[in-house]
Parts: C-alpha cells; sequence; structure tokens
C-alpha cells in the first residue's frame, strides 16, 4: 500500500503545485508510481508489457511537458503558474505558442488519445465513444 499513498500524496501535490519546476517533479513521480504499480507481478508478461508501453509514453509525453514549460519559463521569466497567468501580456510571439503546443502533446499521450487511437477506430468502428470520451 505504500506505492499507492505515495501515488495519492503526488498527484494531490500535482493538482495544488503553483511552480512548474514542482508540478513537473509531482507529474514525473505520479507517473512512474503508476508504471510500478501496472508492474506488480513482474513475472507476468501482460503486467511487464503494459508497463513497458506505458513508461514508453510517459516518457515521450514528460519531454513534451518539460520542453513546454522551459519554453514558457524563457518567454515569461517566472516559474509560477500565477504569475503566468497575471502576465498575458508576456505571450507574445512564437515561443510561448510552441510551448503551450507542446503541453498538449504532453497532455495526449498522457490521456490516452496517443498512442491508443489506432486501436480505438481500430475496434470501435461503429461506437466512437472511448474515443470521444478523451476528448
Amino acid at each position: 500500500f505504500l506505492c499507492l499513498t505515495l501515488l495519492t500524496i503526488s498527484t494531490l501535490s500535482l493538482s495544488a503545485a503553483d511552480n512548474i519546476v514542482m508540478l513537473s517533479a509531482f507529474w514525473l513521480v505520479s507517473h512512474l508510481l503508476l508504471v510500478i504499480l501496472m508492474i506488480h507481478k513482474f513475472e507476468w508478461k501482460a503486467a511487464k508489457y503494459s508497463g513497458m508501453i506505458a513508461l514508453k509514453t510517459f516518457v515521450g509525453g514528460f519531454l513534451f511537458l518539460s520542453i513546454g514549460f522551459s519554453l514558457l519559463w524563457y518567454a515569461s521569466g517566472t516559474v509560477s503558474l500565477c504569475v503566468m497567468i497575471e502576465k498575458k501580456e508576456l505571450f507574445s510571439g512564437i515561443v510561448p505558442v510552441v510551448g503551450l503546443f507542446c503541453i498538449m502533446l504532453a497532455a495526449c499521450t498522457q490521456s490516452g488519445i496517443w498512442p491508443f487511437h489506432r486501436w480505438v477506430l481500430v475496434r470501435n468502428r461503429k461506437n466512437l465513444c472511448v474515443f470521444t470520451h478523451n476528448l
């Protein structure tokens, strides 16, 4: 139950973070704990395979999130989300747009839209409620 408790604490901290560095750190911890919970029985091939897919997807999403946050930090000069929202005028130009696009790509990987979009479209041609649920 230790991993589940740590996951709860990291997820709550993630939602309460105002600092993009802290938000990234709690995002990293919570998703690594989720991968550990997926592979709780390492001798099970299905659990191991699912955990590896989740880890690969998470690494790509975390890379996009880190790039996006770095670009927003560069554009605004602060790591505080509240200050970034207050200083909306600092977000003119291409740098913040690219940063927000990277954050959107990170959200797509973490929500399951990618890489599972092909599976959803092939398996559920008549019933796309699973796909639209993620949107």
